[in-house]
């Protein structure tokens, strides 16, 4: 009988590939369902490398060390976000997708992404960090997203997009600043 999931704890080097994406990691635990999602991340130290495939990550995901290159195809992730210490952080030219339901914490640490979409069918992704956006920002499904108390921000170099039912910024606790001299879009549409 084979488990459904597995804990990887790893304390070397290991280089894991699949199609078009190599990952390699070192002192990174994270465990692995047979249809290749990822249920928990964490990485201390070491490298990851998510290749060109889909990243899906489906539990908490916690960075803290090291250094993580993100697909530079797309990254889901479901449950919450937890960046700390200082790691470095590469967003590959990838899109990173906050989807599923749970309603959790995000804190993005100040990192910068390059894509960002907002697509989860409900709950609410609550920022208690910064992030910076170098591409576009989107919200296309009817999940919440908010700030914590302390007031959070989005730095926005692209464009903001919303063709979601769902409520962007519960409060006014959560801004949206542009960067940069282009010439910056903001779009509302939904149905419903």
């Amino acid at each position: 009988m084979l488990a459904t999931n597995f804990l990887i704890g790893v304390d070397g080097l290991i280089n894991l590939t699949s199609g078009a994406g190599t990952s390699s990691f070192n002192t990174i635990t994270f465990t692995l369902q047979l249809d290749n999602t990822v249920t928990a991340f964490t990485q201390a130290a070491g490298v990851f490398n998510g290749g060109s495939n889909t990243n899906d990550f489906n539990g908490p995901w916690t960075l803290s060390g090291g250094t993580y290159t993100a697909s530079s195809g797309t990254t889901t992730m479901a449950n919450a976000m937890t960046v700390s210490g200082a790691p470095t952080f590469n967003h590959n030219s990838g899109t990173w997708t906050f989807d599923g339901t749970a309603s959790v914490n995000i804190n993005p640490g100040g990192l910068t992404f390059n894509h960002v979409n907002f697509s989860h069918a409900s709950g609410t992704k609550t920022f208690t960090g910064n992030m910076t956006v170098s591409g576009n920002l989107t919200h296309d499904q009817p999940g919440t997203v908010a700030s914590d108390a302390t007031g959070r921000t989005i730095t926005l170099s692209g464009n903001f997009s919303s063709t979601s039912t769902g409520i962007f910024g519960t409060s006014a606790n959560l801004f949206l600043a542009f960067a940069g001299d282009a010439t910056h879009t903001l779009s509302r549409t939904s149905t419903g």
